[in-house]
């Protein structure tokens, strides 16, 4: 067999291999998702103790926030907080 044909046969075989395994992943995660759906978990109700906490928050951080900008606090606005 040349060189040639010898890495075309090795090729082959590669891809061969690669796109069975990707197959037969495709597969087992199909199976799992339909033997395990995800169900997502329940909403924690929002009681009045968390609403005067998370008030509390943006107050410190709207007081942060105009102290680091060398604003007045009336000169900014917080309209969005995302927890990281």
């Amino acid at each position: 067999m040349s060189p040639i044909e010898s890495s075309v046969f090795v090729s082959c075989i590669s891809l061969v291999v690669i796109f069975t395994t990707l197959s037969t992943l495709i597969f087992v995660i199909k199976a799992l998702v339909k033997w395990m759906p995800y169900v997502p978990p329940p909403a924690k109700p929002a009681s009045s103790s968390d609403n005067a906490e998370t008030s509390e928050h943006i107050a410190v951080i709207h007081s942060a926030l105009a102290h680091y900008l060398k604003k007045a606090p009336n000169e900014i606005q917080i309209t969005n907080i995302r927890s990281l």
